[in-house]
């Protein structure tokens, strides 16, 4: 899916965090620049993205988990929005989701941005969003401490820095495995455990309207 983008100016970068021998991939990333990064792991998903993001070299970026795709005009609907807007650093479209890896019933993941509703809980699926590399340096990193949930703490760093663009469109697939993130096939108990533990790192950066905000 990223092969077929009709924006073509993508480095795409894959991360070997297992540690383990690599597949050959060249063939399915048609013309584009491709880097494998090996690693001597087995690497948390946040240590990961860390080197993917390191290993960046272009204006922006975004990640792709192996149960994610990008419909054609996913990255250039979201560059076009980024360069056309004086103030937001990051974009994000809407994405179909299915919690079933079987199943053709799809539901719609592509709500309007709201910091507030941020703070409840991740609403945004990591590849639906891209965002500018050299927001790293102003100190937002992914936390490799965390099991999972290490987007929504990405994302609640960003939000701390620069607004989000919502773009208003159906622009990538998502169908959970079971095998990454924290989705809604992960089990409630697990969800619940992930979402106390992100409480706990930022209940002393939330402001008292937001925390007010959260009990409404």
């Amino acid at each position: 899916s990223i092969a077929t983008q009709t924006y073509q100016n993508i480095e795409i970068i894959v991360v070997n965090a297992s540690g383990k021998h690599h597949s050959e991939i060249n063939g399915l990333c048609g013309s584009l620049a491709l880097r494998l990064v090996n690693s001597d792991g087995p690497w948390s998903r946040g240590r990961a993205a860390n080197l993917g993001l390191d290993e960046a070299s272009g204006i922006y970026v975004l990640l792709l988990d192996d149960d994610d795709w990008l419909y054609h005009d996913h990255i250039a609907s979201l560059v076009c929005a980024l360069e056309e807007s004086d103030v937001a650093r990051v974009a994000y479209s809407g994405v179909r989701f299915s919690c079933d890896s079987h199943s053709n019933e799809f539901i719609i993941l592509n709500d309007s941005f709201d910091p507030l509703k941020l703070i409840y809980g991740n609403f945004i699926p990591i590849h639906a969003v891209l965002f500018e590399k050299n927001l790293s340096t102003t100190g937002c990193r992914f936390d490799e401490a965390l099991e999972v949930y290490e987007d929504w703490d990405f994302w609640l760093q960003l939000s701390r820095v620069t607004p989000f663009l919502h773009v208003n469109h159906i622009t990538a697939g998502y169908r959970s495995t079971g095998e990454s993130g924290a989705g809604p096939s992960v089990e409630e108990e697990s969800i619940q455990i992930a979402r106390e533990i992100i409480f706990n790192k930022w209940k002393h950066l939330w402001t008292g309207s937001e925390t007010t905000g959260l009990l409404v």
